[in-house]
């Protein structure tokens, strides 16, 4: 763990013995607050600076804790300029007279690029930093009697970084060859924040650093996203081996110091793997409690009782000066006041904290359940998935309101912990949360009253004084979907409207951007990008079908065709559209199939006049489509809005029935016709036919 050092004057001791009582071992001193650790680094600490490094290193001795000392040169360092070696000796050299024996040097967030003078004597960035490393280690072993212990953080510290390839980074395969191997490295797993640390991936960079790595997690870091917090159980996506699968687990915590109790508390016991979730989760619930009903004023300072006061001050004069007045070891042991007068705070509100703030990438089940319920709700009264009954719908939405109680119930009661630190760093998030519930509480009332297509306003929500400022409006301007794309986003307004002539490019570009199985095909056309669309959308797009196309700020990005009677369609797509291609493509392909580009086949298929055709199906289900959305406007509902205006459209230019073809194995679509009242009606090896009556 890490921290800056204004926040372990005042915590220092009930931290330090939290950890102990944990089974943490660890604690590394990198704060980029601290501007003598980063971008001042050649500066020496004054007296008042090393007076309190001394006691943070005094009070990890005190609890059986490693005291690791972090410095960041890499921003400016010149290697080849022997002066900045004296001040990064010398910086170090400080700690050391403390009684610090473990350093860790780190080059992280730097540019990969030296000076003129450093590239003549180091062709690669990587070298300079090793040469460095190397160099202070042996420093430290000459500075410390007995066992020493050096830290390196690399400038590629994620599989990310090394665009997912590290077997064949250059930086990562040379600092595994060359960094001495008593050297521990720093590693943050697949991504900066990882989502998943499987047994493989570390075994994967374990080979490639030569050794196993130090696993720098940031799980549960918020420095980089303010409007969040992560207090959930150490252990999401993570492997259970990482005890013997790395050298160590560091945690980079939440910067808001009351927030890390539960992460703390049960990343040792993860580890360890000793005790069931269960036990975990019963466990950091009642060490959070505890220090919520401790007595703390707004900066954090104990707030003492009358009957404590006189033997806490007779202790504390003994006590160094940047120390607290009073501290408990560990918050199971601490003496709360006053924990009757009012506070109401139950520990099934401090789990609901932990859930409703799990992690990055999860929630726990009553805020997971609250988002499922909304989402219901709003396909309800948007018409895209409506309830079987007005009792399903009362149901439905009795339970969603029942939950978001709930959050309000906790919000309320967590405002009289006697910790009003705590209080203090959870409201802004508390506040928002409460915020949101309670608009939508407002709009759903409106919906069930008016339905979605009046226009709701809320007198307490306006444009500017909420979700508003020059953050928020940049944040509008730009998407990221669920897969990590970001696009622009200069409305979030999407319209479906009848095919017209001009949009012809669009609806092709469409057709080429989800023409490898649903992803960007632009990769297997280079030569011709418009013989895909040609091929599946164009025929379509006559007077005697129905095409509707989707349309957002930046263009079309979706479209749903429709023929109406399969047997005419066909017919006049070999009789009329067949020749038009069949000129603008003089030249079959020939030779070898298997040789043949994705534009080859599509070409021969012109040749070969490939159709689907069964009498049986044609009979009881005439028609047939097709329907593709490109990235930015998938997972909003908005496929299941287009099939239902063309099923409607269909039936009512006298179609009896629907049917279309998809890959057997293409499971997704499956399950989503299968949602739209679809069944399957013809099943082999290579495709199935799903069809619906209308």
């Amino acid at each position: 763990m890490y921290s800056h050092i204004y926040v372990l004057l005042i915590y220092m001791y009930q931290l330090f013995g939290m950890m102990r009582q944990w089974g943490m071992s660890s604690y590394v001193y990198a704060p980029k607050d601290d501007a003598k650790h980063r971008t001042f680094w050649r500066i020496p600490y004054d007296t008042q600076e090393l007076a309190q490094l001394q006691e943070l290193i005094a009070q990890c001795a005190a609890n059986s804790i490693e005291f690791t000392y972090a410095i960041a040169p890499g921003k400016d360092v010149r290697y080849t300029d022997e002066s900045d070696w004296v001040a990064l000796k010398n910086k170090v050299d400080q700690l050391l007279v403390l009684g610090c024996t473990s350093v860790a040097i780190l080059f992280d967030d730097i540019p990969n690029s030296l000076c003129e003078d450093d590239q003549r004597a180091y062709p690669e960035a990587v070298l300079a930093h090793i040469y460095l490393t190397n160099r202070l280690l042996a420093h430290l072993k000459e500075k410390i009697t007995g066992e020493s212990t050096l830290f390196f953080c690399p400038t590629v510290y994620c599989s990310a970084m090394a665009n997912y390839n590290i077997a064949q980074d250059k930086y990562l395969t040379t600092i595994g060859r060359a960094l001495d191997p008593s050297v521990h490295i720093f590693w943050t797993g697949e991504d900066i924040v990882s989502e998943h640390i499987t047994d493989q991936h570390l075994d994967e960079i374990s080979h490639v650093l030569a050794r196993p790595p130090v696993l720098w997690d940031n799980l549960h870091a918020n420095d980089y996203d303010m409007r969040r917090i992560y207090t959930g159980a150490y252990g999401d996506g993570r492997t259970k081996s990482l005890k013997t699968k790395t050298r160590g687990v560091l945690l980079n915590p939440n910067c808001e110091y009351f927030a890390n109790i539960a992460p703390l508390y049960s990343m040792p016991l993860f580890v360890d793997q000793s005790k069931s979730v269960q036990e975990v989760e019963d466990g950091m619930v009642d060490e959070w409690y505890c220090v919520l009903l401790q007595e703390r004023d707004q900066h954090g300072n104990p707030i003492l009782s009358s009957s404590s006061s006189s033997s806490s001050s007779s202790s504390s004069s003994s006590s160094s000066s940047s120390a607290p007045s009073s501290a408990p070891s560990s918050p199971s042991s601490s003496t709360t006041t006053g924990v009757s007068q009012g506070c109401d705070l139950t520990k099934d509100d401090v789990r609901l904290f932990t859930e409703v703030f799990r992690s990055p990438y999860e929630l726990g089940p009553r805020p997971k359940a609250y988002v499922r319920g909304l989402k219901e709700l709003l396909q309800h009264y948007c018409n895209i998935r409506p309830c079987t009954s007005a009792d399903d719908v009362s149901s439905r939405e009795g339970s969603w309101r029942q939950c978001g109680e709930r959050f309000t119930q906790m919000f309320d009661r967590m405002l009289t912990i006697p910790n009003r630190a705590a209080l203090y760093s959870f409201y802004p998030y508390l506040w928002e949360l409460n915020e949101e519930r309670f608009l939508l509480d407002r709009y759903m009332a409106h919906a069930r009253d008016h339905g979605v297509c009046k226009p709701f306003t809320s007198l307490e929500h306006r444009a500017g004084t909420y979700r508003g400022g020059f953050v928020a409006q940049l944040q509008r301007m730009m998407q990221i979907d669920s897969s990590g794309v970001i696009s622009p986003a200069l409305s979030q307004q999407f319209v479906i409207r009848p095919y017209m002539e001009e949009d012809l490019s669009g609806v092709l570009e469409v057709c080429l951007k989800t023409g490898d199985s649903g992803q960007d095909g632009t990769h297997l056309f280079p030569e011709d990008p418009l013989v895909l669309g040609r091929r599946w959308v164009a025929p379509y797009l006559g007077p005697k079908e129905v095409a509707f196309v989707l349309e957002d700020s930046i263009g079309v990005c979706g479209y749903t065709l429709g023929a109406i009677d399969s047997r005419e369609f066909y017919e006049r797509y070999k009789k009329e559209y067949l020749p038009t291609m069949l000129d603008l493509y003089p030249e079959r392909p020939q030779g070898d199939e298997s040789t043949w580009s994705e534009r080859d086949k599509v070409v021969n298929s012109f040749y070969t006049q490939e159709v689907y055709e069964d009498e049986a199906i044609f009979r009881d289900y005439p028609s047939h489509l097709h329907i593709d959305l490109v990235g930015r406007a998938q997972r909003k509902g908005l496929g299941s809005k287009m099939i239902r205006l063309l099923l409607q459209q269909l039936k009512a230019r006298g179609s009896s029935g629907v049917h279309l073809e998809m890959a057997v194995d293409n499971d997704a679509a499956a399950a989503f016709y299968q949602k739209m009242g679809f069944k399957v009606i013809f099943e082999d090896s290579e495709s199935k036919i799903m069809a619906k009556k209308l």
